[in-house]
């Protein structure tokens, strides 16, 4: 039970960190309480920013490429903008958005096998779907 509840943790951990990386380029400060570019003009090497030159490297995206690269300019406020118009275009947001579904996921799962309570394992996976951002219950999740 205990290596269950360690596997849970650090999956929506994980996810819920991949979430902040995406508010931290995307989110609305009125909402997040802080500001979504902070990360972006830092060029904080962030999983979503790791992603995305991966993938613009591989997509031979060399515009995207010279705006995401770690060494280049610090970001202005259309920097800012042109990186966050290549974390879409190179398919980094989206997988990022993925790989969050699929960490909540596996976190739920893992919980569900400790034999907690159903009611307790329904409250376990509403709260790191909340927390992060996963899309809400699926059919055949914990009944």
């Amino acid at each position: 039970m205990l290596d269950a509840l360690r596997a849970a943790g650090r999956c929506a951990g994980l996810a819920f960190q991949l979430r902040d990386d995406i508010l931290g380029a995307f989110g609305d400060p009125l909402r997040t309480g802080k500001p979504a570019d902070d990360d972006l003009r830092s060029r904080k090497l962030t999983y979503l920013l790791a992603v995305a030159v991966r993938l613009a490297g591989a997509a031979d995206d060399h515009q995207a490429a010279a705006t995401l690269a770690p060494d280049a300019a610090p970001g202005s406020d259309h920097a800012v903008e042109r990186m966050r118009a290549a974390l879409q275009r190179t398919g980094a947001r989206d997988l990022v958005e993925a790989k969050i579904e699929e960490l909540t996921d596996l976190s739920i799962g893992h919980f569900e096998a400790t034999g907690a309570q159903p009611a307790v394992r329904r409250e376990f996976a509403a709260l790191v779907r909340h927390a992060t951002g996963a899309a809400p219950r699926r059919a055949g999740e914990v009944a």
